[in-house]
C-alpha cells in the first residue's frame, strides 16, 4: 500500500497560509467577545476613573479569566472562570514577589520562564486549551517587571481578584462557542441520544460500548512545555544581553507562538505574531497620536480593542494579534509610561527576536510525542469499527436503531480526530516514523464501514 505522502514529510506553511481567515458561523463568537470586552474594559475604566491607573495592570489580570470560559457550556463556565483567577492571582503574586524583593532583571527572566513552562503544562494536561497558559505567561511577565514594594503585594493581589469575582460573574451569561474537539463530542453525543436543553447524557444503548474515562497524563505534555520553558527564558537573556531593561516582550512573543505542538504551527504564528505586531504598533501610534503622547485613548477604545480580538482569534491569528498589541500595552505600559517612540521599537524588535527564537527552541526541541498521539488515535477508530461493525443495520430490523447511530457518530469523530492528529504531526520537524500506511487503511476502512451500515 502506497503513503499518503511518499515524502513523508509536510512542507512548511506558506506565507499565504499564514493570510488565511477561516469562516466561523453562528452568532454566538459576538456574545463572547461582548462578555469579554466587558470583563476586561470595567475594571479598568474603574481604577481609572478613581484616579488610580496604577492599579489598572492588576485589575485586567483577575478579569482575564473570562478568557479560559468561551468554548464552555454554561454549567461548567463558572468553575472555570474561577479556577483560572485563582492561577493568575498566584501566578501574579509569585512574579509581584521577584519584582518586590529587586530580583536581578536575569532572576526574573528565569522565574517568568518557569511560570511560563509550568502555565502551558497545567493548561495542556487539564485541557484548557485555547487560551493556554499564554494568558497567565503575559500577566505574570508583565508584573514581574513592574516596580513593587513588598507590602504592596496584598492590595495589589486584592485588585486582581476583584477582577476575578466580576469576569466569574460574567461567564454566567452569554452561549458558548464550541471549538473543534467540542463540536465532535457534541456530534456524538447527539448519537448517544443527549436530550437537548437538559445538558445530561441518557443511558448509552443497548449495544454500545462505553468509552473509559481518558485520565490527564503528564509525560505527553512535556516536550511542549518545554519549549516554551526554554524558548521564553531564552528569548528574554538573549534581549537582557542586547541591552533591553524589560525583555518580558521578547518572552511573551517566544511563548506566544510555541503554544503550537509542532514546529510548521509554531513557524505559521512566528510570522502571524511579526505580521499582526508590526499592524498593532502602527494602531497603537495613531492611538497614542490622538491622545498627544498618552495613552488614554487606548483605554478609552480598550473594549472595542477586545471585542475586535475576540471576533478574529478564531479566523485569522494575525488580525487577532493587530488589536491585542494595543490592548496589552494599554496593560503594561502605563505605569511606567516615557514616550511612544522607545515603545514601538522596543516592541518590534523584542518580537522579531522573541519570534524567532521561538522557532529555534521548536526546531531543537522536537515533540516526539505527537507520534503517540497518533497512534492512540487509530486504536480509538479500531475500537469504532469494532463497535459499528458489530451493530445491527436498520435493515434488518423494524425499529430505527440507537446503536447504530450511536456508533456512526463515534466512527465519524475519531476519523476525524485521527485525521487532526495525523496532519499535525506531519507538521512536525523530524520524526523518525508516522505509521503512514495505517492512518490511510484506517481511514478507507471507516469509509467502507459508514457506507456500508448508511
Amino acid at each position: 500500500m502506497t503513503s499518503l505522502y511518499p515524502n513523508h514529510r509536510r512542507p512548511l506553511p506558506a506565507l499565504r497560509d499564514s493570510l488565511h481567515v477561516r469562516r466561523v458561523h453562528g452568532s454566538a463568537t459576538v456574545f463572547t467577545a461582548l462578555r469579554a470586552a466587558l470583563a476586561v474594559s470595567a475594571p479598568a475604566a474603574l481604577v481609572l476613573v478613581l484616579g488610580r491607573p496604577d492599579l489598572a495592570a492588576f485589575a485586567i489580570s483577575g478579569a482575564l479569566a473570562i478568557l479560559y470560559a468561551q468554548q464552555k457550556p454554561r454549567r461548567l463556565r463558572m468553575g472555570t472562570t474561577a479556577g483560572a483567577a485563582i492561577a493568575l492571582q498566584a501566578a501574579g503574586a509569585m512574579a509581584l514577589l521577584a519584582a518586590s524583593l529587586h530580583t536581578p532583571t536575569a532572576g526574573r527572566v528565569l522565574a517568568v520562564g518557569a511560570i511560563a513552562l509550568s502555565a502551558k503544562l497545567a493548561c495542556d494536561v487539564l485541557g484548557a486549551t485555547p487560551p493556554g497558559g499564554i494568558i497567565i505567561t503575559f500577566s505574570s511577565a508583565a508584573l514581574a517587571f513592574t516596580p513593587q514594594q513588598l507590602h504592596e503585594i496584598p492590595g495589589h493581589v486584592a485588585v486582581g481578584v476583584l477582577g476575578g469575582l466580576w469576569a466569574v460573574a460574567l461567564s454566567f451569561f452569554g452561549p458558548a462557542v464550541p471549538g473543534p474537539a467540542a463540536a465532535l463530542e457534541a456530534r456524538a453525543a447527539r448519537g448517544a441520544g443527549t436530550v437537548r436543553g437538559t445538558g445530561t447524557a441518557q443511558t448509552p444503548a443497548p449495544g454500545r460500548t462505553a468509552s473509559p474515562a481518558r485520565r490527564p497524563h503528564v509525560r505527553p505534555h512535556l516536550p511542549g512545555a518545554l519549549r516554551v520553558g526554554v524558548g521564553a527564558t531564552l528569548a528574554g537573556l538573549v534581549c537582557l544581553t542586547l541591552g533591553v531593561d524589560r525583555p518580558y516582550w521578547a518572552m511573551i512573543a517566544a511563548a506566544a507562538v510555541l503554544q503550537g505542538p509542532t514546529v510548521g504551527m509554531v513557524y505559521q504564528r512566528s510570522i502571524q505574531r511579526c505580521m499582526g505586531t508590526v499592524a498593532g504598533v502602527a494602531l497603537t501610534a495613531v492611538f497614542v497620536v490622538a491622545g498627544g503622547g498618552h495613552l488614554w485613548p487606548l483605554a478609552i477604545g480598550m473594549p472595542v480593542l477586545m471585542f475586535a480580538a475576540e471576533c478574529l482569534i478564531a479566523r485569522n491569528y494575525a488580525l487577532a494579534v493587530t488589536f491585542v498589541t494595543p490592548l496589552a500595552l494599554s496593560m503594561s505600559e502605563f505605569m511606567h509610561w516615557t514616550s511612544a517612540r522607545p515603545m514601538v521599537t522596543s516592541r518590534l524588535i523584542d518580537t522579531v527576536a522573541g519570534s524567532v527564537i521561538g522557532l529555534a527552541a521548536a526546531m531543537i526541541i522536537t515533540n516526539r510525542r505527537v507520534v503517540d498521539g497518533v497512534e492512540a488515535a487509530l486504536e480509538r477508530v479500531d475500537h469504532a469499527h469494532t463497535v459499528l461493525d458489530r451493530a445491527p443495520a436498520e435493515a434488518e430490523t423494524e425499529t430505527p436503531n440507537p446503536a447504530l447511530h450511536t456508533a456512526r457518530a463515534a466512527l465519524t469523530a475519531e476519523l476525524a480526530a485521527l485525521r487532526t492528529a495525523y496532519d499535525t504531526a506531519r507538521s512536525e520537524w523530524y520524526l523518525k516514523s508516522l505509521p503512514h500506511e495505517a492512518v490511510q487503511a484506517a481511514e478507507h476502512t471507516g469509509r467502507q464501514l459508514l457506507g456500508r451500515q448508511a
